[in-house]
């Protein structure tokens, strides 16, 4: 059964994702919590951030997309702002379900790229004398380390070289804010670059993202939702 409005308990941590002033090259989040709904005229209502009300400011018609972590899990929803209205001493941003929009799995974030060092652990796959690649990877685990990490994919730097469409099972070990755990997913090297044979890991590539479970696809959206909430943290701390 789908989730509605109603189900959304009061005090359900959330994040609201925002366009970027023109020329920014990111969206920007906002971590929330929701205050209170009404799921006969579909209004969510959710303490508005110091950070969102100090510096970009959501306007009254204004769409954004709000991830809620419920019952283990990270589902998403499109909102259209309404106002601000103030509730106490705080100050509430109220909006409306947009029109079709409805209460799904946030496995896609439009792959949304995030600089992080994550230890992986990838397996590479045999090929026969034809040159095809098994089904089943090699039971080595090779030690690598992450740069960037993203829902559809992530760069690697390696020890070693992968090549262009060879293909690799990872996992990752995953550990920020509320969020712990191994995520494992197969996947294709899209590109392979050769760095200085100086350095520690003398390769990097990048791998797309081609199978992975709907609880792994969760736990490694919500890491990259907890890597941008600091970053927004970092920039907000600096003079």
């Amino acid at each position: 059964m789908p989730y509605r409005l109603k189900d959304i308990r009061v005090g359900t941590k959330a994040d609201i994702e925002t366009h970027a002033p023109t020329g920014a090259q990111e969206n920007l989040l906002f971590p929330t919590v929701v205050e209170a709904t009404n799921d006969t005229n579909g209004e969510i209502r959710m303490v508005a951030p110091l950070e969102l009300l100090s510096g970009h400011r959501i306007k009254s018609g204004e769409h954004f997309r709000l991830y809620l972590q419920m019952s283990g899990s990270l589902y998403q929803i499109t909102c259209v702002a309404t106002g601000y209205e103030r509730s106490n001493a705080t100050i509430v941003l109220v909006a409306k379900k947009a029109e079709n929009s409805e209460i799904e799995n946030a496995n896609r974030r439009n792959d949304y790229r995030v600089n992080t060092f994550v230890d992986v652990f990838l397996q590479r796959y045999s090929r026969d004398s034809d040159g095809k690649y098994d089904i089943v990877p090699i039971a080595e685990q090779i030690k690598t380390i992450t740069c960037d990490i993203s829902t559809g994919g992530m760069g690697a730097l390696t020890k070693m070289q992968l090549f262009k469409d060879e293909p690799v099972k990872c996992t990752l070990v995953l550990e920020k804010e509320d969020v712990k755990g191994r995520v494992t997913f197969k996947g294709r090297v899209v590109r392979s670059i050769q760095r200085d044979p100086s350095e520690a890991y003398p390769f990097a590539a990048g791998i797309k993202i081609e199978e992975i479970s709907k609880t792994d696809a969760a736990l490694l959206m919500r890491y990259s939702l907890a890597c941008q909430r600091e970053a927004l943290r970092n920039r907000s701390d600096k003079p």
